[in-house]
């Protein structure tokens, strides 16, 4: 019996979607745009150009995932997000390919960038149920009550890149939303929009509940302007560098008193990442006489 030669595969082309409610939709006005290696320009991935209908998506899926997000015991979240640095550790050649082909980074910057991830990823994970032994306290006051202060997650967080962010501190600003309880919607502008595959397949297989975290990729100058806006988004975790679409933003979530925080380039473990995304609760209870 003769045997047939084999001919060399053709390589398929990844189908890069959005990621909303745990599900992978095309974008609803089946807009797209396109991103070309730098390698091999001929090679173009096209994007999905989220729309304002996409957001609000978004947002109410978030929203109702807040509970069972919120509600897990924080070792549970702790298990998720160690999960997901699992996960991409496993997925690791996946990431320094779209660093190298469509960013230029050469394969030690690579590398350093994916450890950072990693190590923010495990370091959250270990910080989820630090959180409310750190915080939390007994008030002394002078008069016949017990008062208590606790932490409470603030609710859907709005994380914003634009294609000056590196992807590793944008997404431990993730890992630093979402460890106390909050659901996430991560806008991953221009080029940073080829991860949302990528992290979207890390997200479906950790546990993360359905819409707990939720992946746009797009024109951020489109998007900007609803994000602030809107009445349901309870915060917003800028990286975005230019500080005129900060304005912008920051003006336009003063209606709704949206809560805001720019960070720096570089992004910082501990705790201070963590603070502007959570509400603190004081309870009062008399004492007996």
């Amino acid at each position: 019996m003769s045997k047939i030669p084999l001919k060399p595969l053709i390589p398929v082309a990844k189908t890069i979607k959005l990621f909303i409610g745990g599900e992978f939709p095309r974008t609803e006005s089946g807009r797209s745009y396109k991103v070309s290696d730098l390698k091999t320009p001929q090679n173009s991935i096209h994007l999905c150009l989220a729309s304002r209908k996409d957001l609000r998506n978004s947002v109410e899926v978030a929203k109702n995932s807040l509970k069972s997000w919120k509600q897990k015991s924080a070792f549970n979240r702790s298990q998720i997000l160690y999960r997901m640095a699992e996960i991409a550790e496993g997925r690791k050649g996946d990431f320094l390919q779209l660093l190298q082909d469509y960013f230029g980074a050469k394969p030690d910057e690579a590398i350093a960038c994916f450890e950072t991830l990693i190590e923010a990823w495990v370091y959250y994970a270990g910080f989820c149920d630090k959180i409310d032994q750190s915080l939390s306290s007994a008030n002394p006051v002078g008069s016949p009550f017990q008062n208590t202060t606790s932490v409470d997650a603030l609710g859907v967080v709005a994380i914003i890149g634009d294609e000056k962010t590196e992807v590793a501190h944008l997404l431990a600003g993730l890992a630093a939303v979402i460890a106390p309880g909050n659901t996430a919607i991560l806008i991953v502008p221009g080029k940073l929009g080829i991860f949302a595959g990528w992290l979207g397949e890390i997200i479906a297989t950790a546990d993360v509940p359905k819409g707990a975290i939720n992946i746009l990729s797009g024109d951020l100058g489109e998007l900007l302007p609803h994000l602030g806006s809107h009445m349901e988004i309870d915060g917003l975790a800028s990286f975005v560098q230019d500080t005129a679409a900060n304005s912008s933003l920051r003006s336009a979530s003063v209606s709704n008193l949206k809560r805001m925080h720019i960070f720096d380039k570089k992004h910082t473990l501990g705790m201070t990442s963590i603070l502007p995304f959570l509400e603190f609760k004081t309870l009062w209870v008399t004492q007996g006489f």
